[in-house]
């Protein structure tokens, strides 16, 4: 069994690090389901940090927010022993999408443009718990923008 960590996940997600030994916080517009589109920078002044969030409660979660002004979307789904997550980071520097890159771990990392995406791979039965967790957190911490 591989328990990777990764060592930055996110402005805000750092607190889940604790509840989840096998979870790598992601976002991404790829997984099926809703699209969507990010407010422009203008929109950004006045919105300041927001969130929402959609999850099944099992296997999957999107989360959508402004945190300090870069617009995140993070999704990730849990599909038997494989965690797929994918942070995309809508007008953020390069160098900020590049930092958050270079600190992700899993079992593969790529990082394209603005797009990460990890992957992990884990016992099942652990895996899921460990997902239930990450979702509660996730979702708390989503809350605290409102």
């Amino acid at each position: 069994m591989k328990n990777k960590m990764p060592k930055k996940l996110s402005i805000v997600a750092v607190a889940c690090l604790a509840t989840m030994p096998f979870f790598t916080a992601c976002g991404g517009d790829s997984f099926g389901g809703e699209s969507f589109v990010a407010p422009s920078i203008e929109e950004a002044a006045h919105v300041k940090n927001s969130c929402t969030f959609n999850t099944n409660s099992y296997t999957y979660y999107k989360k959508v927010s402004v945190e300090d002004g870069i617009f995140l979307t993070r999704e990730a789904a849990l599909k038997g022993d494989t965690l797929v997550s994918v942070n995309t980071y809508k007008d953020a520097p390069y160098s900020f999408v590049a930092a958050e890159c270079a600190d992700m771990e899993g079992d593969e990392v790529r990082c394209e443009g603005d797009k990460i995406t990890v992957i992990v791979t884990g016992d099942p039965a652990a895996m899921q718990e460990s997902f239930k967790q990450a979702i509660a957190t996730e979702e708390r911490l989503c809350g605290m923008f409102q």
